[in-house]
């Protein structure tokens, strides 16, 4: 099986771009997700169609002490938008990933982007999902952007960030928004899904403040 070593800051598009080149299948699911290899690997991205750890041999982090560590995937557990790396800053990953044809997985790649561009806002602006799905059984079966919609929150505005009209779980920036504005429109709407129905929606986004 092929490896791709790739350090932190590379895009996750130029990561599926790579792939597409060289005809390796295993990353067509990340197209259309925003964010760079190290940000992915700490939260363990992805959507329906797999997660960056689905594919993840080994990665290199620096710990708390600034010491470089390489971790197996088995040492770190990853679940549902966590790496379980804690405090340790990612440095790179290798990949394990399977042979295929460039053209095969340029079609598949095509395939999840169309789809994707049906029900997600993936030309616009955003920094991906903003919340987690709730447990299943306390939603109904909702997923989070499900409950934002029945919410009423759709559209809703601070300065320029928005509520995407396409998709709830994203917050779309209409042109200068601020850090500010987008962390006030998270709380406006985890408020809103909260009072509608009594929910208190997690974030999937890593925040950092001051």
């Amino acid at each position: 099986e092929p490896r791709l070593v790739a350090w932190a800051g590379v895009s996750l598009p130029a990561l599926v771009t790579a792939s597409k080149r060289l005809g390796w299948s295993g990353l067509e699911g990340l197209a259309g997700v925003p964010g760079s290899l190290g940000g992915g690997v700490a939260m363990n991205a992805g959507g329906s169609w797999g997660d960056l750890w689905d594919v993840i041999e080994r990665v290199r982090v620096v710990d708390e002490d600034g010491e470089f560590r390489d971790l197996a995937r088995e040492e770190c557990a990853p679940t549902y938008r966590n790496g379980n790396l804690g405090a340790q800053v990612v440095v790179a990953a290798v990949l394990r990933l399977e042979p295929s044809h460039p053209k095969e997985v340029e079609s598949q790649v095509r395939r999840y982007v169309l789809h994707k561009r049906n029900v997600q806002p993936v030309t616009e602006a955003s920094a991906g999902c903003i919340f987690e799905n709730p447990d299943q059984e306390l939603s109904g079966g909702r997923s989070a952007g499900q409950l934002i919609d029945q919410a009423g929150l759709k559209g809703r505005r601070v300065g320029e960030a928005e509520v995407s009209e396409k998709h709830g779980n994203y917050i779309v920036n209409r042109g200068m928004a601020t850090a500010g504005e987008v962390l006030e429109l998270i709380e406006i709407v985890r408020d809103g899904v909260a009072q509608k129905f009594g929910l208190r929606l997690g974030t999937e986004v890593k925040l950092w403040r001051p």
